[in-house]
């Protein structure tokens, strides 16, 4: 679990569906839709503590012009609310992505770049909290004096994040190489609800990857790849993705999924694609020392996304139309 920059930031398996650009941002626009639209809930460890709640939205589309160098624009919006605890400690995050995307060839793939300039908005609710100076020796006393500073009041912090992609298309067996990496609070922006200035919100690093092996063609396995480091927080997730596909890849996908999210948990993932819409759902199996409690209960989660294929952009090939996972 990623804790810095968010109460709830362990890589959430179905947001690679249901709005990959909240992973990388350089995902914004790689569709060949022309509006996509992302929704994911999930909740975590309910089975034993008011743990994790995670709303997201995400929606991004390529901008009907071309620049020069056959480069194409794409603008998308990310926004994500996260509660924990006792007191709903939580945040809400809204980001903009702007990206520029250039195929050179297809034999070569295609190249995606983007930014993405945000604000947080952290905050707690003070009256729900209890404080050791409130325990008079024998029972609570809410009238007491905490004798802590204390400060109530939301904060506001701006972010900043990038990304880089790179797909390729490749022939025979192996296709659809997709290499990503983003980086997630590259500003480090100050982060204290005391307004000292002297906590910082360390950068986030992620790397993702894929390859598709084609089995024949209705149905391959998709080996995958995610790592993520934060300060001296490290989450490795290597897993695999089965896919079938009947009538054809937009109308009926089936995608069932193993993963393993290194010392904690085992994730277990179906997604199924039908006309303009993939819903996916997933369930994390505590594997951690906290099982002792959690019984391995972790979570479940859903996503759902929904394209609008109206007035394409004609003139955008991409090597690959986003890659399923990353």
């Amino acid at each position: 679990m990623l804790s810095l920059s968010g109460l709830s930031q362990d890589i959430h398996f179905s947001q690679f569906y249901a709005h990959p650009i909240k992973t990388n941002p350089a995902q914004v626009g790689m569709s060949d839709a022309a509006w996509r639209f992302g929704l994911l809930t999930k909740s975590q460890w309910n089975s034993f503590t008011n743990a994790y709640s995670t709303l997201s939205f995400t929606a991004d589309t390529r901008l009907p012009f071309r620049l020069p160098a056959g480069i194409t624009p794409a603008v998308g919006l990310a926004i994500t609310t996260d509660q924990s605890g006792d007191a709903d400690m939580g945040f809400t995050e809204i980001a903009l992505q702007i990206g520029l995307s250039y195929s050179p060839g297809k034999q070569i793939g295609t190249f995606s770049l983007a930014i993405a300039p945000g604000i947080y908005q952290y905050s707690y609710k003070y009256a729900q909290l209890y404080f050791d100076n409130q325990f008079s020796g024998d029972a609570f006393n809410p009238d007491l004096p905490v004798n802590e500073p204390v400060y109530p009041e939301p904060i506001f912090i701006p972010d900043l994040g990038f990304g880089i992609l790179y797909q390729a298309p490749l022939d025979g067996k192996w296709q659809n190489l997709a290499l990503g990496f983003s980086v997630h609070h590259a500003n480090q922006p100050a982060f204290s609800f005391y307004g000292d200035g002297l906590s910082m919100l360390p950068s986030k690093f992620q790397t993702a990857a894929q390859l598709e092996y084609l089995i024949n063609p209705y149905q391959s396995l998709i080996p995958q790849i995610f790592y993520t480091r934060q300060s001296a927080h490290a989450e490795l997730v290597i897993g695999a993705q089965y896919k079938m596909s009947f009538y054809n890849q937009f109308t009926h996908t089936h995608w069932l999924g193993l993963h393993m999210r290194s010392s904690d948990a085992l994730i277990a993932s179906w997604l199924f694609a039908y006309s303009d819409f993939i819903l996916g759902i997933s369930y994390d199996i505590n594997l951690s020392s906290l099982m002792t409690v959690s019984k391995g209960r972790g979570g479940f989660e859903f996503s759902l996304q929904y394209s609008i294929f109206k007035k394409p952009a004609t003139f955008f090939k991409p090597t690959q139309i986003c890659p399923t996972i990353i």
